[in-house]
């Protein structure tokens, strides 16, 4: 089973405990796992990428890094775990 944007069901799941996990404190107790997910979907369609199939992390944060639109508090520095987290998870 999918998400509407094809995301498998449990791979959302572990997308969402991973952001429930993950941002916590002051900047973050605002927010939830929907604010957080654009950073986590970026990970998995950059799975998908042919440029990126050997899993290779450096090569990845590369082009993230340079990609990524988020603006505060949703940065490069602020999601590239949450993105590297969606990448190695879909992966998997």
């Amino acid at each position: 089973m999918q998400s509407s944007d094809g995301i498998p069901i449990l791979l959302e799941t572990a997308l969402e405990k991973d952001a429930r996990e993950r941002f916590k404190g002051p900047l973050w107790e605002e927010f939830t796992y929907q604010d957080f997910r654009p950073a986590y979907v970026f990970g998995v369609e950059l799975a998908k990428d042919p440029r990126f199939e050997s899993g290779n992390l450096d090569q990845v944060n590369d082009f993230a890094h340079q990609t990524w639109p988020g603006k505060y508090p949703f940065t490069w520095i602020n999601m590239k775990e949450a993105i590297e987290f969606g990448f190695a998870s879909a992966l998997k």
